[in-house]
């Protein structure tokens, strides 16, 4: 089974998903062009999805 990602830029989302004891969890700090980057704290963050592509 290959591994899974769960993506979001939402904490509250973020923390949700780890209640639900959801691996791999990664934090988008700029879901947009349009809005600065935000670190969201206690993720791993990337500003986009060309960070985690192979």
């Amino acid at each position: 089974m290959k591994e899974q990602f769960f993506f979001d830029d939402s904490l509250d989302v973020l923390k949700s998903a780890s209640t639900f004891k959801i691996k791999n969890i990664i934090a988008i700090n700029k879901p947009s062009s349009m809005i600065d980057k935000k670190i969201v704290p206690g993720f791993i963050n990337i500003e986009n999805f060309l960070e985690v592509m192979p």
